[in-house]
């Protein structure tokens, strides 16, 4: 499972206070937001701080056969 960045907010995380930023797994990460105890970080190439999303899936095509 990834690491993920989290900003820790009203709370004490693994030791951390307020606006320190640590680094925890991705589950403990959602459970913890869930609770309001941290906020994730994206870290996102292009510097706005959201997540970039993956090309859009394209349906998988049906094989055709050939009439002889």
């Amino acid at each position: 499972m990834a690491n993920v960045k989290v900003e820790v907010l009203d709370a004490v995380v693994d030791g951390h206070g307020e606006g320190e930023t640590i680094e925890i797994d991705e589950r403990s990460a959602k459970h913890l937001e869930s609770i309001g105890y941290v906020r994730v970080k994206n870290d996102a190439p292009d510097g706005t701080g959201e997540k970039a999303s993956s090309a859009a899936k394209k349906p998988a095509s049906k094989k055709r056969t050939t009439k002889k």
